[in-house]
């Protein structure tokens, strides 16, 4: 009866944590996939154009922080569901 109870217990709780690292991973790709920032479509001098370069760069280290979220959060999934099997 201990046994059944600690198994179940166990399961459940894997369940949840494997639940809160998919949306986690969920999440993560859909701000990959849909962050952008309020870029000024004006060039017409120099410090526009910088201005515009130092956005893309901004979003490009978002984008990596959220693939990095991902990569993470899949290899943690892998990790628990091995040890399972």
């Amino acid at each position: 009866m201990k046994i059944k109870l600690s198994f179940t217990m166990g399961i459940i709780l894997l369940s949840i944590g494997i639940i809160l690292l998919l949306f986690s991973f969920i999440l993560a790709y859909n701000s990959f996939t849909n962050y952008t920032l309020a870029i000024p479509s004006n060039y017409s001098d120099l410090s526009s154009a910088i201005i515009n370069s130092s956005y893309e760069l901004i979003i490009l280290a978002a984008k990596i922080a959220f693939l990095g979220i991902m990569v993470l959060d899949f290899r943690n999934i892998y990790k628990v569901w091995s040890r399972c099997f």
